[in-house]
């Protein structure tokens, strides 16, 4: 069965959709993560200050820490959501 230009037409934006929408979401936490760990790089630098401990290096260890932690299962969520999207469309629920 052949599908009409319309419906192929439909299930392109589609995709192109999802992928858009998979890449803003990625780019929100990506964000949302740096701003987390400025602010708790900041804390740490400021504490370090008022203890007048020079090394730093444990606030670099710190914001690390806190982009890894916001940024960990971020892929993971999108691949579930565009398979499940892959999964509708096989079973013609899109």
């Amino acid at each position: 069965m052949r599908l009409s230009r319309k419906v192929l037409v439909m299930v392109a934006l589609s995709i192109i959709w999802a992928v858009g929408a998979g890449i803003c979401t990625h780019n929100a936490d990506v964000k949302r993560a740096e701003r987390f760990a400025k602010v708790a790089y900041k804390v740490c630098t400021d504490g370090k200050k008022l203890k007048h401990d020079p090394d730093l290096s444990s606030c670099d260890t710190e914001r690390t820490k806190h982009l890894a932690e916001w940024m960990a299962g971020t892929w993971i969520m999108h691949t579930i959501s565009v398979r499940s999207l892959a999964r509708s469309a096989d079973a013609g629920r899109v």
